[in-house]
């Protein structure tokens, strides 16, 4: 019986130095991306009417509710789209995002925490960090 005991604690013990160590530890999450993959089309005057649609897909735990996407298109300025009044859009559980935008040369995608207010119009983008979590910027087709 002591045997099988010590057989057994053995094995036990070889178990545990062989098992992986996110067993043990806290696995880190994986860093938030955002990436653009319908792009629309170029335009650098920019339309107050038409609209086009872009969407991509956004990685991470979760995001589908704590997150959200804010779409900037480029002419003079940096301009949030599709409105003033409706910059944000929403995440699906599987990752994608879709909107309506004006026109621009570029376009930005933000991955951003909910509680972000974006700016109307800005001249230069904001770097990752605090409530952006990840951003992609692609010029139009």
């Amino acid at each position: 019986m002591l045997v099988r005991f010590k057989s057994t604690l053995v094995l036990a013990a070889v178990l545990y130095l062989l098992a992986p160590a996110s067993h043990f530890t806290a696995e880190a999450s994986p860093k938030p991306r955002i990436k653009i993959t319908d792009i629309p089309p170029a335009s650098a005057q920019g339309s107050a009417t038409a609209t086009n649609l872009i969407g991509g897909i956004a990685y991470g735990k979760d995001l589908s509710k704590c997150c959200r996407v804010i779409i900037y298109a480029h002419t003079d300025a940096w301009y949030v789209q599709p409105t003033v009044a409706s910059p944000y859009t929403p995440i699906g559980e599987n990752g994608k995002w879709q909107t309506t935008t004006h026109p621009g040369a570029q376009y930005a995608a933000l991955l951003v925490e909910s509680s972000f207010k974006p700016e109307a119009r800005i001249d230069n983008l904001p770097a990752a960090g605090g409530e952006i979590l990840a951003e992609d910027v692609q010029p139009g087709k």
